[in-house]
């Protein structure tokens, strides 16, 4: 995980935001850092969409996606079973709001056949994860070669095999773009102490967008775990 937490001036007026970069499968450590930063905020901008996981489409690359989680599982110490920031936000009855939209819907009739597509390829491809994972270490565990590999990426600015086929709004950055227009309509709304969880390949995009709009009163925690 990468979190930040900000102090920024938003026309005159001091609004805190957090920034938790994540991977969407969590492990101990994870759901007690959660735990003990969620409850000093009000409202959770999460990604993802709340219709999600009642589309048809969601079911099925969730079904056809398992060997994969099973994998991840397996070869670390990251459980899907673990409850993530959204399940916390949601026990301690904070407001939740999102930054993706309904895939099923938003997308034609081709898209979602290549969604499906490479879910189903995730069946093949989840005995090479689980020994990479083993050999290499798992991609957000700092001081693993799967780690340097991830960050050395990021520098590099690559795009996946998914982002290449447009499967979601645009590239990474096109969505970076998109999910940080929807921090700043609610940070033009009342709302002031606010916790964006993204995946990690969107913390820097998210961060760096509210360096360059906003003027950062203060840093008051930065943490890499």
């Amino acid at each position: 995980m990468r979190y930040i937490d900000y102090t920024i001036d938003v026309g005159g007026l001091e609004k805190r935001i957090g920034v938790l970069g994540e991977n969407h499968i969590y492990n101990d450590k994870d759901v007690m850092f959660a735990s003990q930063i969620m409850p000093s905020y009000d409202i959770l901008l999460r990604e993802g969409n709340n219709n999600a996981e009642s589309s048809l489409l969601f079911r099925l690359v969730a079904f056809m996606s398992l060997p994969l989680y099973l994998a991840y599982s397996f070869a670390s110490d990251r459980s899907f079973l673990n409850p993530s920031v959204k399940d916390i936000a949601e026990e301690l009855g904070k407001e939740i709001r999102w930054l993706d939209y309904d895939m099923a819907k938003s997308y034609p009739i081709i898209n979602q056949a290549m969604i499906f597509l490479v879910s189903t390829m995730s069946i093949f491809r989840a005995p090479f994860i689980y020994k990479d994972i083993k050999t290499n270490g798992d991609t957000l565990t700092p001081g693993t070669k799967n780690y340097e590999k991830y960050m050395f990426g990021q520098m590099k600015g690559y795009n996946n095999f998914f982002e290449k086929l447009d499967l979601f709004k645009s590239n990474v950055y096109g969505r970076d773009s998109y999910y940080y227009g929807q921090l700043s309509s609610l940070l033009k709304e009342d709302a002031n102490n606010i916790l964006v969880s993204v995946g990690d390949a969107h913390y820097l995009g998210i961060i760096s967008r509210l360096n360059n709009e906003y003027e950062i009163l203060k840093i008051n925690q930065f943490m890499v775990f």
